[in-house]
């Protein structure tokens, strides 16, 4: 659903119905440990393509993302 007001796309869905009968996973990005995954990420792409990635400067709005991966299904393990 899209919510207006915070112009966010939502699931309302219960995290046991979409983790469990729908096979997606709920990831609490609050959490120390799921913190450090990202920033371990962000090294090794850095590492990797020598290139340094500002989380904060993603866009969450871009257009080719909704269109080419979200209207098209491409979102395997996305909550």
């Amino acid at each position: 659903m899209y919510d207006k007001d915070s112009k966010t796309w939502t699931a309302q869905y219960d995290k046991g119905i979409c983790e469990n009968d729908a096979g997606f996973m709920k990831m609490d990005f609050l959490g120390l440990e799921n913190l450090t995954i990202v920033e371990r990420a962000l090294s090794n792409i850095e590492k990797s393509h020598n290139t340094q990635i500002n989380i904060r400067k993603i866009p969450m709005n871009d257009n080719a993302v909704v269109k080419e991966i979200f209207a098209k299904g491409k979102t395997k393990a996305i909550f």
